[in-house]
């Protein structure tokens, strides 16, 4: 009964304050910002939530929790920053205006690692991104942009003000975006799509940090139980031969850094060779322990802690997890679906 009410009240606060960011001067936003990153920690059902799902996993202690909603209210305002400066909707127009691109630098620093995607994109073939949700990943993904031309695959919504916001989002950053409906008659669209990008030697993000059903996803090892993930970005790199390499981050000031790992390589992964279904299941494993050790080394970062599907996971929801005996046995492989999940 309330969790309808409540998505319909969030779709329309979340409407008007991206209808009306390009009125808003920066201190209103710098004083918004303030106040969420402030008042999170206090809010009845998220703040409880959060902490409750950062302690199922051993990473809860007072700096973290509140770093996690000062972060969040950064990302937030963040989004009322581009959107103030998108193009008006229905226009060609593309690019970051200057005001963006000067934030973009500002808010994210590329690791010296970013030479690995700068060398794995020299094969020609593309690059496959895998990331979470890490705090601020709109300007992340922008300045990434600066540096390499970026797809990004993106969950689409039924909701058309959301749809229409992602596709906002993406043209006043200047990210070419895929975001299309499963589709009855064409189900390969948005695969075919994906490997079109990574043709033409692009990046090709995915954030794959999105929990499935037993039945729909891969299962991995994460902590103390297996869980399932999404098996589209271990499947397109092997459909394209593309390079698969992993973002984390960690804080740098008010900054985030980010921090580039791989190209995946057989010998790195826990399991040996086999058939295409081990080898997307060894693909997954690979991002699931360097997206532990990110939760670990920098909780406050990911964006997610308050997620309702994580929240299925971190509760012990049979149909999302399953918990592991204490002799550590490895999970399961479960069969891998084509379809990627992402924002």
């Amino acid at each position: 009964m309330f969790r309808p009410l409540r998505r319909r009240v969030t779709s329309a606060l979340s409407h008007a304050a991206l209808r009306h960011a390009a009125w808003c001067p920066t201190p209103l936003l710098a004083g918004a910002e303030f106040l969420i990153g402030r008042l999170g920690p206090w809010t009845p059902i998220l703040a409880r939530q959060v902490a409750r799902n950062m302690r199922s996993v051993g990473v809860y202690d007072r700096r973290a929790f509140r770093e996690y909603f000062r972060r969040s209210a950064h990302h937030l305002a963040g989004a009322l920053h581009i959107f103030r400066e998108a193009p008006a909707p229905h226009t060609a127009e593309r690019g970051m205006a200057p005001p963006l691109s000067a934030l973009a630098v500002r808010r994210i620093i590329l690791d010296e690692s970013i030479q690995i995607v700068q060398n794995a994109a020299r094969s020609g073939r593309g690059v496959v991104l895998v990331a979470p949700h890490i705090a601020d990943y709109l300007f992340a993904l922008a300045r990434l942009n600066m540096v390499s031309p970026v797809t990004i695959y993106l969950r689409h919504s039924t909701d058309p003000r959301r749809q229409e916001a992602k596709r906002r989002w993406c043209d006043a950053v200047g990210l070419d975006f895929i975001a299309e409906p499963a589709s009855a008659t064409d189900p390969t669209s948005r695969a075919i799509r994906m490997h079109d990008a990574l043709a033409e030697g692009r990046l090709m993000v995915i954030t794959p940090d999105l929990p499935q059903k037993r039945d729909e996803g891969t299962a991995v090892r994460f902590f103390d139980r297996e869980i399932y993930l999404p098996s589209g970005p271990a499947a397109l790199s092997l459909l394209g031969d593309a390079p698969l390499i992993a973002i984390t981050g960690r804080s740098d000031g008010a900054a985030v850094r980010l921090q580039f790992h791989g190209p995946y390589r057989a010998a790195d992964a826990p399991a040996g060779r086999g058939s295409r279904r081990a080898a997307i299941a060894e693909r997954m494993q690979w991002f699931a322990t360097l997206f532990e050790r990110f939760l670990v080394e920098t909780p406050g970062l990911w964006f997610l802690w308050g997620d309702r599907r994580w929240a299925r996971v971190f509760e012990g929801d049979e149909r999302y997890v399953r918990m592991l005996a204490a002799d550590g046995c490895a999970p399961s492989a479960t069969p891998a679906q084509p379809a990627a999940e992402a924002t």
